[in-house]
């Protein structure tokens, strides 16, 4: 029945009821009794309809529904409803203000709709709909496609004939079914990225849709897009864009329209919204309106928009502020966030209208940030970085709401920093604020991303001239010149410097032509009047300042005269060397028309010539001999002329042949344009080719049916390449292809400097740079003798006019000279007259008993039969040539291996120093590994080996060993099963258990993770497929790799020691004691101690192991046959590190045990675990072949010995934020990638089908977009583009250096604004400092001399057909060039051209004689000094790069052999002080 009061009024009648005076009275409703059951009792009672939230309750008194006095509406706001629901049915136009954005459709809140022309209407959207069709894509909206929480969230699909992409809730993004990170760009050349809140996609015609994850889409196209869709086919909800709203319905009704735009989902169409959903207001109770209503008035009059509400209309978001609180409201969605959304969609209106409002606040609407960001309404679309705060980075004046960076504060990889501590990025590495950086010819520093406060340094500069008329100067200026007579291209321009001069001649051209292709002639003449001239490539005269006939070189031609002296070689069948060292001058002649002029910083402004003046100011380098400067080449190179009676031909005007010769054009660009497309692409960033494609097109029009003119601008293109880094292998059978003779290949970079036999044991200061040609293969270069490309070991040496064959040994006074890879190695000792008594440099001693060598150094002597007789003196050891060294030059002897004196090398993690023969490593606890495989053998930690046959399930390895009540991490258990007819058991499965989480590992079958991911769990795992392994990388110091098979590797890290228990043992150094139960008792058997870790009681203990091959001696010596490769010369490279014949034994064991087929998996097996072990000791062996144990790759991969753990990618994936995570152990035995090639969704591919990285987005190969008026295209994995950009002023391709307050490189990527990028780089193959070393890097105590023996010189003679004859009494020089009288020898003049009548004297200091070339030390601190050729009085000098210090006692006490005044190593001696704290390891270094 129903029960209540007489004064109750129904709610039905008076809900909302209002009083005559506007004040609210309690309304009440009936609450229903259950009479029948308990007719004098009503229960709770509940209130029908339900009291609405948070506007009322069941009153427990009167059984009635209590609503709050502010809850009621007043009654003249009832009218006030009314008229706004009908306004909601009605759309509104938004005046298009001129100069304001146009072009944007709208979806916002998902029931409220902004056309392009600014029509805006509300209508319930529940189903998908079309939402526009533009020129690059189409877009649907797909209102509620997941909700929870009270929130429902859309999203948006837009797609092209080859394209989908959907714009998912929550920044999720999919591309044609494949979930993608942003930023990502598609094969059609749609890119997705991120813009504050928003997920965008952007066309190549610069369409953009936003997406905020929620119910916010905006679609904002460009004013081209205006009009130019047909009214009667622009059926969307956005409308056809012609600027007239009222057409944008097509005549309809909303709720009409929005229907006829509904998109069937699976070929069907969703339900129509019914009418409570058209106008949700009128359905809500009287409390509910009251709260729409005050909700939106609020907004609609808030004080912080209202100079945005001058400006643009609050109506349409006032209507559809109605519209989402009462569809909230009624479908059960949280209030406060549509409220939000209300405001945040008006706020982004206001900002687009330049008002932007700042109206969140920390109670209200409130968004958190990471990475010290902080929220803001009206943040840049492009927020400035430390890469990206130089210039402007903003287009348009867009705001965009989102968490960035607070003000005068730059996003540096992952916080926000100040402008001072922004890194500089140099090859894309940052560089810490502070730090020191190098580029060509300074040294700069890093301060606020920039390079600042920079000082020049050394460096050398080179003059380049192609065809004999393309010149460009050392300091980059360009310029063409026709000169048919001989000119300067360098001389001395102080007379307080040594004369000489350099000349390029071309009077081989007639005047009568215009212009002359031949290949100019060289002539220099050094300061001591001696001429040489390069008449060709190869053809090479010398002519003395006597006035005697000019005569023909053989190269390689060298002459040692001072700052005369000078060498010549052939380093290529295209290039001639000329070196002069003392002059600071090298010069390579090609061919082809080539001449590269080098100088080195000791010239700096101290040259002139048509090369310039080397003062790295351009302007003067148009500079004449009087020192004047004129403006123009052509009045400047004339003056250059050497000869006056030449006469240069008359060119009254620039030919331009491609002009003369219009038709020409075309067939050249052809030709010519291949300059900038693959593989010559690549470059076109670094070396601007645009004066390479003029020379092309130059020679192309002028002799178009000649084939290979255009060969000298590429040739010359793809060196400038080079020296940036680029190497491009160009030349092919259709493009100036060369054949090579002799056993040579081409090579587009060679070597310069170690070509021949003769260069081995040169001793200049060769600077390597590329050098294009034919040359000897890798690792052979070309003998003289046998006119042929020999290997390097097969060279003979040159050494005092004298040729010696590889191998041979001979006495050179008292040293020992041996001839080695083409190089003379001499012992440096000094001679005396008793050192013929003994060999080598043994002494007379008293005690030949006590006599020491470096491996006996320590052992005790014992002088009880004291035998006289020659041996080293004390402090000194003997050497196996019978050489006396000091003892502190010991070598250190570690795993087979010696080690010199400050030689480091790897103890397992720790790093170990030789310190005069005395091993010192560091103390850190390494990781350490348990193996278990095959049959089932087992290794502990510790090192013990052992087979245990049980068939059960055991605990492999587990900290929890219950000590000290702490919590296990992981626990391994293994389940073993009989894998033979025999006995052996093998591993079937694996449970490895970390924390909270289940990893079950069965052979055969699928990994099972418990709980699946993504269920959040406390363990931290990673796993990772890697050649036939799988590893499971984990954060907690656990590493377990499974072979898919019967091996199962566990690594435990240092912080495990002494904490682990189990089959593994427990890893505290002590093999002795891994035999322990689980009891901590100790077993004495490997059958004992495995069963005690079961994990099944029911198991029962294994029988005692049976070897298999007794049980199947057929097998015997097929295992045996098989196994043996363990021993053999494959692995003998381990073999000093691991003793292969447990290994061996194993491997037998198991392959006679496999006779239930599979035998040779349980042989290769056996084998794999050996190698890995080699493998992890950075000794890899290749073993496997295409026989038994031969892997069959697929994918394009191929085996590896020791592959990469993690595959090299086409680009690291954004996603995985820790990529490197589990890749930094040691490398793997399998299937790999080959080099060159990348892994890419499980396949090897090259290159050309990699996606790009662009924008820091994945872009697909064959992806191309126009950016900054560029044509950018992603071919074989790299983005590559072509054109001149629309803001980068034309930068010249010279060695000009760079000023300017922009980073040299930029590291802002392709898609971002255009800069002013210097060609200049900031590294150049070009030594940054002189060619003199500081100091050798040889060790100053050691039997190797700093310096050759071997004269810097040929001794061979120069007429090598004549016989040298000189009279009695006159002494024959070693070149055969004169006789000087014997007077003359060893007086400390050098009267021979070569030197030779002084190089084998001796000179005199501190009452001892050396010999010439001799090093020995000085008298004063750090002094060195060397015996020169010619000079009684040695040459002294003090190496700075050394550093002499006596080691304190302190540093003594704690492990160092004492020194006493020794020079070390400044750098080593600074490193390995920091091992004072360590102490010796007497037990690792055995």
């Amino acid at each position: 029945m129903w029960v209540g009061r007489a004064d109750e009024v129904s709610s039905s009648t008076l809900w909302p009821w209002v009083s005559s005076t506007g004040r609210s009275k309690a309304a009440t409703e009936k609450v229903c009794c259950d009479d029948e059951a308990r007719p004098y009792y009503c229960g709770k009672p509940h209130c029908s309809p339900k009291c609405p939230e948070d506007m009322g309750e069941c009153s427990l008194s009167d059984k009635a529904c209590t609503i709050p006095a502010d809850a009621l509406v007043p009654f003249e706001d009832v009218e006030n409803q009314k008229r706004q629901s009908q306004l909601l049915q009605e759309p509104t136009r938004e005046p298009i203000v001129e100069g304001q954005p146009d072009g944007h459709c709208h979806v916002f809140h998902g029931d409220s709709v902004r056309t392009f022309d600014g029509l805006t209407y509300n209508v319930p959207l529940r189903c998908r709909h079309f939402m526009a069709s533009l020129p690059s894509f189409n877009v649907d909206f797909i209102p509620h496609y997941s909700c929870s929480n009270m929130r429902c969230k859309g999203a948006v699909s837009i797609s092209n004939s080859a394209t989908i992409v959907d714009l998912l809730p929550d920044g999720v993004v999919h591309v044609n079914e494949r979930r993608v990170s942003v930023p990502f760009v598609t094969a059609s050349g749609m890119t997705i990225f991120q813009e504050g809140v928003y997920k965008v996609c952007r066309g190549i015609d610069e369409t953009r849709v936003s997406f905020d994850g929620s119910n916010g889409v905006i679609i904002a196209v460009n004013k081209i897009h205006e009009s130019a869709w047909e009214a009667n086919d622009a059926y969307s909800l956005c409308g056809n864009y012609d600027k007239d709203p009222t057409n944008d319905l097509r005549g309809h009704s909303v709720q009409e329209f929005a229907d006829k735009l509904m998109v069937p989902e699976d070929g069907v169409l969703c339900t129509k919204p019914g009418a409570s959903l058209l106008n949700p207001f009128d359905n809500l109770n009287a409390v509910n309106k009251g709260r729409v209503q005050r909700a939106c008035d609020e907004f609609a009059t808030d004080p912080l928009f209202q100079h945005c509400r001058s400006l643009h209309s609050v109506q349409p978001f006032y209507n559809s502020c109605w519209l989402t609180l009462s569809n909230a409201l009624q479908e059960g969605l949280s209030f406060d966030q549509r409220l939000c959304d209300v405001f945040a969609e008006y706020s982004l209106a206001c900002s687009r209208y330049g008002v932007p409002v700042e109206w969140r606040s920390k109670n209200f609407c409130h968004v958190s940030c990471d990475h010290d960001m902080v929220y803001t309404e009206c943040g840049s679309a492009f927020p400035q970085t430390c890469e990206t705060f130089f210039f402007p980075g903003d287009s348009g004046n867009e705001c965009i709401p989102g968490c960035q960076c607070p003000s005068e504060t730059y996003f540096a990889g992952d916080s926000c920093i100040a402008k001072d501590s922004c890194p500089c990025f140099h090859d894309g590495e940052p560089n810490p604020a502070g730090a020191i950086m190098k580029d060509e010819c300074r040294n700069c520093v890093c301060f606020e991303g920039k390079l600042q406060i920079c000082t020049t340094h050394a460096c050398p500069a080179t003059c380049t001239i192609l065809g004999g008329r393309h010149f460009n100067t050392f300091d980059g200026k360009s310029y063409e010149y026709e000169g048919n007579c001989e000119h300067v291209l360098l001389q001395n321009a102080t007379s307080d410097d040594p004369a000489f001069s350099i000349f390029m001649v071309k009077t081989k051209c007639s005047n009568d032509e215009p212009r002359c292709d031949d290949i100019p002639d060289i002539s220099i003449t050094t300061p001591d009047g001696t001429q040489y001239g390069l008449l060709e490539a190869d053809a090479v005269t010398v002519k003395d300042h006597h006035n005697q006939p000019a005569q023909e070189l053989k190269l390689p031609y060298f002459r040692i005269a001072d700052n005369s002296t000078i060498s010549i070689t052939c380093v290529s069948s295209i290039f001639t060397r000329v070196s002069m060292p003392m002059l600071g001058i090298e010069l390579l002649l090609g061919s082809d028309n080539r001449i590269y002029l080098s100088v080195s910083e000791k010239l700096f402004g101290k040259v002139e010539g048509l090369c310039g003046t080397f003062n790295r100011i351009t302007a003067d380098d148009y500079q004449l001999p009087t020192g004047f400067v004129v403006r123009v080449s052509h009045l400047f190179a004339p003056w250059w002329k050497s000869d006056s009676q030449c006469t240069n031909a008359l060119i009254e005007e620039t030919l331009d042949y491609c002009e003369k010769e219009n038709s020409r054009r075309d067939e050249a660009e052809n030709t010519c344009s291949q300059l900038t497309t693959e593989p010559f692409k690549e470059c076109g960033l670094k070396v601007d080719p645009k004066a390479y494609l003029e020379m092309c097109r130059d020679v192309r029009c002028k002799a178009p049916y000649y084939k290979g003119t255009e060969c000298l601008a590429f040739a010359a293109y793809s060196r400038e390449c080079a020296k940036m880094g680029v190497g491009i292998d160009w030349r092919s059978p259709d493009l100036c292809s060369i054949a090579c003779e002799g056993g040579k290949v081409y090579k587009e970079c060679g070597s310069m400097c170690k070509v021949s036999c003769r260069d081995l044991g040169n001793r200049d200061d060769c600077q390597e740079q590329c050098v294009q040609g034919c040359q000897c293969p890798n690792d052979m270069v070309f003998s003289e003798r046998l006119d042929k490309c020999v290997p390097i070991p097969e060279c003979p040496c040159h050494f005092k006019g004298r040729l010696y064959e590889p191998g041979t040994s001979w006495k050179s006074i008292c040293n020992k000279c041996t001839c080695k890879n083409g190089v003379v190695e001499c012992t440096e000792d000094i001679c005396t007259a008793a050192g013929d008594e003994c060999t080598g440099s043994q002494e007379y001693i008293e005690c030949v008993e006590c006599q020491r060598e470096c491996q006996s150094l320590h052992l005790a002597c014992s002088e009880t039969d004291c035998t006289p007789g020659c041996g080293c003196p004390t402090g000194t050891v003997r050497t196996a040539d019978d050489q006396c060294m000091p003892e502190t030059d010991c070598p250190c002897y570690f795993n087979g291996r010696s080690y010199n004196h400050l030689d480091t090398f790897y103890n397992d993690c720790n790093q170990c120093l030789c310190y005069h023969g005395t091993i010192i490593c560091g103390n850190t606890v390494c990781p350490a590994t348990c193996r278990g495989y095959g049959d089932p053998h087992y290794m502990t930690y510790d090192g013990r080996l052992y087979e245990f046959q049980g068939d059960c399930r055991y605990v492999l390895t587990t900290d929890g060993c219950g000590q000290d009540g702490s919590t296990s991490i992981f626990t391994v258990v293994v389940e073993n099963v009989p894998c033979g007819l025999g006995r052996v058991t093998c591993t079937k499965s694996i449970l490895f258990t970390l924390l909270d989480v289940q990893i079950s590992m069965v052979r055969g079958s699928d990994i099972v993770i418990t709980p699946a991911p993504p269920a959040p769990t406390q363990a931290q795992y990673r796993f990772v497929r890697s050649g036939i392994f799988l590893i499971i990388n984990t954060r907690h110091g656990i590493t377990v790799i499974w072979d898919y098979g019967t091996s199962i590797y566990v690594t435990v890290d240092g912080t495990f020691k002494g904490r682990v228990c189990g089959l593994c043992g427990d890893f505290d150094d002590n093999a002795q004691n891994d035999f322990r139960t689980p009891t901590g008792e100790l077993e004495a058997t490997a059958n004992a101690f495995g069963h005690s870790w079961k994990t099944i009681e029911s198991c029962p203990l294994p029988p005692p192991p049976v070897h298999p091959c007794d049980l199947n001696p057929e097998r015997r010596d097929w295992a045996q046959f098989a196994c043996s490769i363990i021993l053999k010369s494959v692995f003998e490279p381990c073999h000093d590190l691991v003793d292969p014949q447990p290994f061996y034994d194993n491997c037998v064991f198991d392959s006679c045990g496999c006779d239930r087929g599979g035998d040779c998996e349980c042989l290769c097996t056996a084998i794999t675990n050996y190698a890995d072990i080699c493998n992890s000791l950075n000794a890899p062996v290749p073993w496997r072949s295409d026989g038994n144990c031969g892997l069959q790759c697929e994918n394009g991969m191929e085996y590896q010995a020791c592959g990469k753990v993690c595959a090299d990618t086409c680009y690291e994936n954004p996603r995985i934020e820790e990529e490197d995570y589990g890749c930094e152990m040691h490398c793997v035995e399998g299937c790999h990638c080959p080099e060159g090639t990348k892994l890419w969704k499980g396949e090897c591919v090259d290159d050309i089908q990699c996606p790009c990285m662009y924008n820091n987005q994945e872009v697909e190969p064959g992806f191309v977009v126009i950016e900054d008026c560029r044509r950018c295209e992603c071919i074989e994995g790299n983005m590559t583009c072509s054109g001149s950009t629309c803001t980068t002023p034309f930068t010249p391709s010279s060695t000009t250096l760079f000023v300017s307050t922009t980073p040299l490189v930029s590291t802002t990527p392709l898609g971002s604004t255009t800069r002013l990028v210097p060609t200049t780089p900031l590294r150049s193959t070009t030594p940054l400092r002189s060619t003199t070393p500081l100091r050798s890097t040889t060790p100053l105590r050691s039997t190797t001399p700093l310096r050759s023996t071997t004269p810097l010189r040929s001794t061979t003679p120069l007429r090598s057909t004549t016989p040298c004859s000189c009279l009695p009494g006159e002494f024959t020089c070693y070149d055969c060039s004169r006789c000087i009288s014997i007077d003359d020898v060893c007086d400390g003049i050098n009267n021979c051209d070569d030197f030779s009548d002084e190089e084998s004297c001796e000179c005199f200091y501190g009452g001892k004689n050396y010999t010439v070339n001799q090093q020995f030390p000085g008298n004063g601190s750090c002094e060195v000094c060397k015996c020169d050729i010619g000079s009684s009085t040695p040459n002294c000098e003090k190496i700075c790069a050394i550093t002499c210090a006596t080691v304190s006692t302190d540093i003594v006490s704690k492990g160092f052999t004492t020194i006493h005044s020794n020079c070390i190593r400044a750098s080593f001696f600074i490193l390995w002080f920091s091992f004072a704290t360590l102490t010796t390891a007497p037990d690792k270094a055995e």
